[in-house]
C-alpha cells in the first residue's frame, strides 16, 4: 500500500482521501483474516458490497456525537473521532453510492497496482463490476449552455487558411462538439 501511495505523486488531497480508503479496504482485509495475495473474486465483491452498509454498524460506524436522549441525538448518523479516540470507527456513517464506488475503485487500484508490479500473481477485483451510480447522479456537461454558446462563436471567428474555410471550420466545429 505504501509503494502504491508513493506511486502516484498525488495531490495532497488526493493522496488523504486515498489513504482513508486504503485504510479501510486493509482493515476489512484484516477482520476477514485475509491477506491481499490470498483475495478472490468472491471477497472483492464482498468487500464491494460491505461499502454500502458496514456491518455490523458498532464495529466499524463511529458512535454518534449526541447521547442517548439528548435533542440533538440521531442513531442513523455518525461523526468524525480522533483515531485515539475509543469512539473512532473507519466509517463516520454510511456512503453514498459514488464515495462506494470510489472507495472500490481505490481498492481495485492497489490490488491492479500489487499485480502489475508483482506483488500478487493474480488480481483478484478485475472481473469484479464496480457500482452503477445512477443516471441522474452523472455529470452529464461541465459546461453551461452560455459557455458552450461562447465558444462555438469563438471556433467560427477562427482565422482560416485561404481554401480551407470549411474543411477547417467544420473539423474545429466536430471536435468541439465531440469533446463537450
Amino acid at each position: 500500500a505504501r509503494a502504491f501511495l508513493l506511486h502516484g505523486m498525488l495531490a495532497p488531497s488526493t493522496l488523504k482521501s486515498t489513504k482513508t480508503e486504503l485504510s479501510r479496504f486493509l482493515w476489512w482485509c484484516r477482520d476477514q483474516q485475509l491477506r491481499l495475495a490470498d483475495l478472490r473474486i468472491e471477497d472483492t465483491a464482498a468487500y464491494r458490497d460491505f461499502l454500502l452498509d458496514p456491518q455490523p454498524r458498532e464495529k466499524w460506524i463511529s458512535a454518534s456525537a449526541y447521547a442517548p436522549g439528548h435533542a440533538r441525538h440521531d442513531p442513523n448518523c455518525g461523526t468524525r473521532w480522533p483515531r485515539n479516540d475509543p469512539r473512532w470507527r473507519p466509517f463516520s456513517g454510511p456512503l453514498s453510492t459514488q464515495s462506494a464506488r470510489q472507495a472500490f475503485r481505490v481498492a481495485r487500484a492497489l490490488t491492479a497496482f500489487a499485480k502489475n508490479t508483482g506483488y500478487l500473481e493474480r488480481e483478484p477485483g478485475v472481473l469484479v463490476k464496480n457500482f452503477r451510480v445512477p443516471r441522474h447522479a452523472r455529470v452529464e456537461r461541465y459546461l453551461g449552455p452560455a459557455t458552450i454558446a461562447y465558444v462555438d462563436a469563438a471556433i467560427a471567428a477562427l482565422p482560416r487558411a485561404p481554401g480551407q474555410e470549411t474543411r477547417s471550420a467544420a473539423r474545429d466545429h466536430f471536435l468541439f462538439v465531440a469533446f463537450v
